[in-house]
């Protein structure tokens, strides 16, 4: 059965050709708002005298505020909904950070090093782990604090946290007496980490990363771990979490990403572990932003359905969208989806974000914030106005992101052992993305339509059982959340 969003799609293809000609005229005049100076050969061809303030306002589709070293952007799918019924309604903000120059005071970093140490990283693995943790704290600036804390069926701490300078022969001859055995029991290690960091003095970029090979057996699961993140992340902690060989569990280590507002990786092979922790110490290092976030006001009748990229929160009267840290150079982007009630025609709503941070880019850190300039949305009685006011580049990156959460739910039905109904969702998906393409095509969506197809091929010959299979599933989750959460396929 097709979602709602697929019919939109075909309508919208059909509708292309026959309303060419309206589109380019409609597109100006009902598309959004756009913030700040409108370009020179714009400017020169407006129409004199002016449009009227109520069809003035309702032009391009993308409202922008720069805010300290954080540039924030809000687009909607469309400008006019249907005035006889419910809608749904699609909300794209994107984050950027400045680059980082060379005159940019750097900020002192506090990291956590969560190891896992149970029986199963026994070997070649926890060898590895140690080397990679030791080539991490070599790259520390003596000013920086560390903390390393390890965990099976207890955890401990290994380095209390402190300064890494007059430490530096003391920690590497803690590490080498690390041993691995025991169960994997993970909040414990959580706990005492983020205890260490509360610890940090004021000022510190306070970091924390999570490694585990294997499955929790506190029992909390990926629920219990992602509230427990959450207030780690509210206190001011960012949590990165990264899963090592083949058998740890996914749910968990992505629940405390989400929650904690960090990075999440997936490592075939320990060796790739010291670069994953060397760009966490890199991004830390390079830190603009903290506490960014993003409150969606909403107006009466409008619903929060769902977000892509991030965990939101429902609030009174809107959703706020917590994105954490930024570091230079960094992008970030989240999905909103809201549904409507009817709109009556004429009647306007108005979408104005507010961002929010505690800017980290001068001397004096500062909390900023400011309210991006409204976008509009009107309720109409026409259905070709109505499809002309789509802005087609985000109705395709949105519809783009709702399908990654949708062949995410077809590698899941592969493991689960449904082969047929795994290569069916991911064919319904393919199609869906090509459909996409014919509303705005780009090369992002070219690759993303090869790679379900090439799901859905593995699909029919790969076990999800087997080593392959296990491997096959978590790097192409992984990939899926990564981009999700920047907007870059990569």
């Amino acid at each position: 059965m097709k979602t709602r969003f697929v019919s939109r799609l075909r309508r919208a293809r059909r509708s292309r050709g026959a309303h060419a000609a309206g589109l380019a005229v409609l597109a100006l005049a009902t598309a959004g708002i756009v913030l700040g100076h409108a370009p020179a050969d714009a400017a020169r061809a407006a129409p004199d005298p002016e449009p009227p303030p109520a069809i003035q306002s309702l032009v391009a589709g993308v409202s922008t505020l720069t805010l300290g070293p954080v540039t924030a952007s809000a687009s909607l799918t469309q400008a006019l909904v249907r005035a006889d019924g419910p809608t749904d309604l699609g909300v794209e903000i994107v984050l950027e950070a400045a680059e980082g120059s060379s005159d940019r005071p750097r900020p002192p970093v506090a990291m956590a090093l969560v190891i896992d140490t149970s029986g199963s990283m026994s070997g070649g693995k926890i060898e590895q782990a140690k080397r990679s943790v030791q080539q991490t704290i070599e790259r520390m600036r003596d000013t920086d604090y560390v903390a390393v804390i390890t965990y099976d069926s207890d955890a401990r701490v290994v380095v209390p946290l402190g300064p890494v300078g007059p430490r530096r022969p003391t920690i590497a001859s803690d590490l080498l007496r690390i041993q691995a055995g025991g169960g994997t029991r993970i909040p414990g290690a959580l706990q005492l980490g983020h205890r260490a960091l509360t610890e940090a003095p004021a000022g510190f970029v306070r970091r924390m990363v999570l490694m585990s090979d294997g499955i929790d057996g506190s029992g909390i699961g990926a629920d219990g771990a992602r509230r427990m993140v959450r207030g780690i992340a509210d206190a001011g902690t960012t949590v990165a979490s990264l899963g090592i060989g083949l058998d740890y569990e996914e749910a968990f280590l992505t629940a405390v990403a989400d929650a904690g507002r960090g990075a999440y990786a997936f490592l075939a092979q320990p060796s790739d572990l010291q670069a994953f922790l060397g760009n966490e110490l890199d991004r830390a290092s390079a830190t603009v932003a903290e506490a960014v976030a993003v409150t969606l006001p909403l107006p009466a009748g409008v619903r929060f359905v769902r977000a892509h990229g991030l965990e939101a929160t429902p609030r009174p009267g809107g959703v706020e969208l917590r994105f954490g840290p930024m570091a230079s150079g960094d992008r970030r982007q989240a999905i909103v989806e809201l549904a409507l009630a009817p709109v009556a025609q004429e009647d306007t709503l108005t979408f104005a974000p507010v961002l929010r941070l505690h800017d980290r880019s001068v001397a004096a850190h500062q909390d900023r914030s400011g309210q991006l300039a409204g976008l509009l949305v009107r309720g109409s009685a026409d259905a070709a106005a109505i499809e002309a006011s789509r802005n087609t580049e985000v109705f395709a990156r949105v519809g783009a992101v709702r399908l990654e959460t949708q062949q995410a739910a077809a590698i899941e039905r592969w493991r689960a052992g449904d082969r047929v109904g795994a290569v069916s969702l991911a064919q319904r998906n393919a199609e869906a993305l090509r459909e996409l393409q014919g509303v705005h095509d780009s090369p992002a969506l070219q690759a993303q339509v090869a790679e379900v197809e090439a799901d859905a091929a593995n699909f029919e010959q790969m076990e999800a059982r087997t080593e392959e299979g296990r491997a096959f599933g978590l790097s192409r989750n992984a990939r899926r959340r990564a981009r999700v959460v920047t907007g870059v396929f990569q």
